[in-house]
C-alpha cells in the first residue's frame, strides 16, 4: 500500500495500520480498497466501529438509501461514477446537491391525504406499513397518473397487485368486468386507448359513460335495448343466439318497421332461417 497519513502518523503497510485500531490485515486491505474507490472517507478508514466502517446509508431530500448501488440506480448512474463522486464528496470537493445530481433524478412531490401531511417519504412509507423502495414505486405511478391518491396510500396490498395486473373489476350497466381486457374488448377500442381513457377516469376527469363510450367508428353500429348497450352488431347477435347474417336480415325488417325492437331482439323468430 502507499504510505498514508492519520492524525499526523505515517502507515506504510495493511499489517501497521491493522494494529493500529486492533483489526486484522485482511480486514484493513478491504478497507483500504474502499478507501481508494471513495466508498469510505478517512475516518471511516481507521474507525474502530466496525459497523460505521462499513456504512453505507446516505440521506437525501428525506429519502435514505440503504446502500451506494441503490443512490446510483435512482441517479441513473453506474456505481463507478457514483464512488467518484462520493470520494469528492467525502473530501469537501462537492456538495450533497451535486453527489446526486443527474437529469435521471426527480423529487417527487407528496400529496396530503384526508388532511394528513407527510414531512418526507420516509414518513409516508412507516404510515403505510410498507418499505421505502415500495413506496417510492407508488409515487412514480402516482406521478404518471396510473395510482390515486388512495392507491399510493392504500393499505391493501392485494388490490394494488390485481391493479398491476389489470384485473380490477369495473362495473358498467349491470356488466361486470373482470379484467381491463374484457373491457377494452367490450368497447372495442385497443389496450394503449383504454389506458388512456382509464387514466383520466381515475382522475375524475372522464365519467364512467366516458370510460365505455363507443368509438367514433363504432357509433353506427351501437344499437340499445332494455337499458343494455350494444356497440356492435356481432354482440348483439351473440346476445340474442343467432347468426350476424341473422341479426342483419332482421335489422333490415326492423329498418323498414315490419317488426318491432322486441322482436329484432327475439331470442327466435319463426321465420328465421
Amino acid at each position: 500500500m502507499k504510505p498514508i497519513v492519520y492524525k499526523g502518523k505515517t502507515f506504510v503497510s495493511y499489517r501497521q495500520a491493522a494494529k493500529f485500531i486492533d483489526i486484522s490485515a485482511m480486514g484493513f486491505s478491504k478497507r483500504y480498497k474502499k478507501y481508494q474507490s471513495g466508498q469510505c472517507t478517512l475516518e471511516e478508514l481507521f474507525s474502530t466501529d466496525k459497523h460505521d466502517a462499513n456504512k453505507k446509508s446516505l440521506t437525501y431530500h428525506g429519502k435514505t438509501f440503504t446502500s451506494y448501488q441503490e443512490a446510483a440506480q435512482a441517479i441513473g448512474i453506474s456505481n463507478a461514477t457514483f464512488y467518484r463522486r462520493l470520494k469528492k464528496y467525502h473530501d469537501h470537493q462537492i456538495t450533497l446537491d451535486e453527489l446526486f445530481l443527474s437529469a435521471h433524478y426527480r423529487d417527487y412531490k407528496l400529496p396530503p391525504f384526508h388532511k394528513k401531511v407527510f414531512e418526507n417519504e420516509t414518513d409516508a412509507a412507516n404510515y403505510v406499513g410498507i418499505s421505502l423502495n415500495r413506496f417510492s414505486q407508488r409515487l412514480k405511478k402516482y406521478d404518471k397518473g396510473l395510482y390515486t391518491v388512495d392507491d399510493l396510500y392504500s393499505r391493501n396490498s392485494s388490490y394494488l397487485r390485481a391493479k398491476n395486473l389489470k384485473t380490477i373489476k369495473l362495473h358498467y350497466q349491470g356488466k361486470t368486468f373482470n379484467s381491463y381486457k374484457a373491457a377494452y374488448d367490450y368497447i372495442g377500442i385497443s389496450s394503449s386507448a383504454f389506458q388512456s381513457r382509464l387514466k383520466k377516469y381515475l382522475n375524475g376527469e372522464f365519467t364512467i359513460e366516458q370510460l365505455f363510450r363507443s368509438p367514433k367508428h363504432s357509433q353506427g353500429k351501437m344499437i340499445k335495448y332494455h337499458r343494455q348497450t350494444f356497440y356492435s352488431y356481432t354482440e348483439a347477435a351473440s346476445f340474442i343466439g343467432i347468426s350476424l347474417s341473422g341479426f342483419h336480415k332482421r335489422l333490415q325488417k326492423y329498418a323498414s318497421k315490419d317488426i318491432t325492437l322486441d322482436e329484432l331482439f327475439q331470442p327466435k323468430l319463426p321465420k328465421d332461417k
